[in-house]
């Protein structure tokens, strides 16, 4: 029931989710719903190099929001009425991209794309949060034969999702205003303070070589994609900077590559050469 269109198969920043079947059995609809859940809460344990504050609060309300489907899957059968359903069945698809956002956020080749987006995906967590209030709010507990506890728990969380705050953290706008500022130097014919250019890969988690080449792929193959789209263009362009910014700190910041050989044993070349 949960669909994986993770890596190579799904863009990033797009969500396809998958309503689910009308003709779900409710315990299969409540089984995969707390699957799901349990797979976003697993994200408590993963690093975000940006819009960390956002992913976790989002976090924080599916956890409460996994707490109350394992109380009605305890007391709930096959018999939920139909308008249960639908208002599951809603949850459903909106946890299947509040899934998909987290592993973007996660994402180990697209941390300066990621933070350069932070308002897009600060937005997002907004919209996905509401949309979970909204298909909590229509639930209707009165329906479900589940214990006073479970229905506050409902009315806490669905509170909590409709009224938390999402924006942009502090920490991220000024790394993006130092991202800027680089490539105002560029487009200026000026070449960025080394000091400068450590501190935003720093902030991001980029260490080495190959991480920062990981990323130079990553804006490369967005550049392909959004090459053929005349809405995209402009988007193109800021692209093509973000990738000659990477492109030169993976040749000034990063003096040997660190990969691996067929063989899967580490080894170090120059980096000079490469570039």
């Amino acid at each position: 029931m949960i669909l994986k269109q993770n890596g190579p198969g799904r863009r990033i920043l797009t969500f396809p989710a998958v309503y689910p079947c009308e003709s779900i059995d409710p315990t299969m609809l409540l089984a995969s719903l707390t699957n799901l859940a349990l797979h976003i809460c697993e994200y408590k344990s993963k690093s975000f190099s940006t819009n960390a504050r956002n992913a976790s609060k989002t976090i924080r309300i599916v956890s409460s929001i996994l707490l109350f489907l394992e109380e009605i899957r305890h007391v709930v059968g096959s018999g939920i009425p139909d308008s249960v359903v639908l208002s599951l069945s809603e949850l459903h698809l909106t946890l299947q991209k509040v899934r998909y956002l987290l592993e973007d956020c996660t994402r180990e080749d697209a941390r300066l794309w990621m933070l350069m987006k932070s308002d897009s995906v600060a937005n997002q967590f907004r919209v996905l949060c509401r949309a979970l209030s909204a298909a909590l709010d229509v639930l209707p507990p009165g329906l479900l034969d589940v214990p006073s506890e479970a229905k506050e728990l409902l009315e806490l969380v669905t509170s909590q999702a409709r009224k938390s705050r999402f924006e942009v953290d502090p920490d991220d706008e000024r790394a993006i205003k130092d991202v800027f500022l680089i490539l105002n130097l560029f487009e200026n014919g000026v070449f960025p303070d080394r000091s400068d250019i450590k501190r935003v890969l720093d902030y991001i988690g980029v260490q080495q070589w190959s991480d920062c080449n990981k990323e130079v792929k990553l804006l490369d193959a967005e550049i392909e994609l959004d090459y053929s789209n005349e809405e995209k263009r402009r988007e193109m362009s800021f692209l093509s900077s973000l990738m000659g910014f990477m492109s030169y700190s993976r040749c000034v910041l990063f003096d040997s590559i660190d990969t691996k050989s067929p063989n899967n044993s580490s080894f170090i070349v120059d980096a000079a050469a490469s570039c």
